[in-house]
């Protein structure tokens, strides 16, 4: 019963992301398994990810040193809100895909992602 209450809820989470039509067919699929939930950003982008976590940073009030790099860092989860910001105020695209139980995930050479 466990079991299928944390399916619930993780398909409900997975299925708020914007997600193409054949993740949210499998995602409906029994047989199918969520995994991972991976947001891929385009390694030309890594400067304007960064000038866009260093904003967000000086909006939430924290400290931000020069030599920092708030991706290296790993303390950031770029949310659905996020996200839209920095497609709205950067042009940056965020490529959402679900890693289902059994799949691989290759990224691309220099690819950021979460």
């Amino acid at each position: 019963m466990c079991s299928i209450k944390f399916k619930r809820g993780v398909l409900k989470k997975f299925e708020e992301e914007d997600l193409d039509d054949l993740l949210r067919k499998r995602l409906k699929d029994s047989s199918e398994l969520p995994g991972a939930l991976w947001h891929i950003y385009a390694g030309k982008d890594a400067d304007k990810i960064r000038e866009f976590l260093q904003k967000i940073a000086k909006e939430q009030g924290l400290e931000v040193l020069p030599e920092h790099d708030p991706i290296r860092d790993q303390s950031w989860y770029v949310n659905k809100k996020l996200r839209q910001r920095l497609l709205e105020e950067y042009g940056v695209k965020t490529c959402t895909v679900i890693q289902f139980l059994g799949d691989a995930i290759i990224l691309p050479a220099g690819a950021l992602h979460q």
